[in-house]
């Protein structure tokens, strides 16, 4: 969609600071960051599968040669762009750069929320019903092991994939490398920080979706206020929509819509 030419509509390039244009990495089994992130991905995986990694020493350079030369044998398909994203592209930068968009911005007025909520409520159950354990299969064949992120356990390879992929990341971009001791640093800030907030506000979230779908009452929901710098929770009851009377049968609240022409 935008070649490294492309100007927008002021005459300016596209890709001008702080826009960066990305550029593909081929694989290398030759490059030791492509060789740690195979290997550090594949070892991870592994984990969580129960799949036994078949090396005494996995974060040695020789296992991560052995595996890279495994890797090289795959080879992807290659890529080829899609038309109808790159439409579906164009036509949103042409929507954006029109005035006139009142009659779009109307049809998606019109979509009723509450009729949307019911059909994917539908169609989760009905997604629900194909994943029920089958007869005759042991429930440990449906379970994964959880990796649990330990920055000060080199051996377990959090690490190892943070800083190669990260890397490789940059390299897309063009961006500076970072040592590995220092993304070892930066994560061990970082990562409780988001997974501990994200973690939370996930699982509340999915609480309120579980009686969305169980289809309960108002009075079964809950408002969460969370501070986990405290930390403190409180949960309280829903309560109803503020109306104000303007005449016998006729009350407004502020989700209440009117057009005038």
């Amino acid at each position: 969609m935008y070649p490294l030419d492309s100007k927008t509509k002021e005459g300016n390039l596209f890709w001008s600071l702080p826009k960066r244009p990305p550029t593909p990495i081929d694989y290398d089994k030759n490059n030791a960051l492509h060789r740690t992130f195979i290997t550090s991905m594949a070892c991870l995986r592994a984990n969580i599968f129960f799949i036994e990694i078949p090396s005494k020493n996995p974060r040695s350079e020789e296992f991560r040669i052995e595996v890279g030369e495994n890797a090289d044998f795959f080879k992807p398909p290659a890529f080829v762009p899609n038309d109808e994203k790159a439409k579906e592209i164009q036509d949103s930068v042409n929507k954006q750069n029109k005035k006139d968009v009142a009659e779009e911005e109307k049809k998606e007025e019109e979509v009723d929320s509450i009729d949307e909520v019911q059909k994917v409520r539908k169609e989760f159950i009905e997604l629900l019903k194909e994943f029920q354990l089958k007869k005759g299969i042991p429930v440990e064949d449906y379970i994964v092991k959880a990796e649990t992120f330990e920055k000060d356990n080199d051996s377990n390879f959090h690490i190892d994939f943070m800083y190669s992929m990260a890397n490789c990341r940059s390299l897309n971009y063009k961006l500076d490398p970072m040592d590995w001791i220092n993304v070892k640093l930066k994560a061990g800030r970082i990562v409780p920080a988001l997974a501990t907030t994200t973690a939370s506000i996930a699982g509340l979230q999915t609480l309120e979706l579980v009686k969305v779908v169980k289809g309960l009452k108002k009075d079964q929901f809950r408002n969460i206020f969370l501070n986990l710098a405290v930390p403190f929770m409180q949960a309280g009851e829903p309560g109803d929509v503020v109306k104000e009377k303007l005449l016998d049968g006729l009350e407004v609240s502020l989700w209440d819509r009117w057009e005038v022409y």
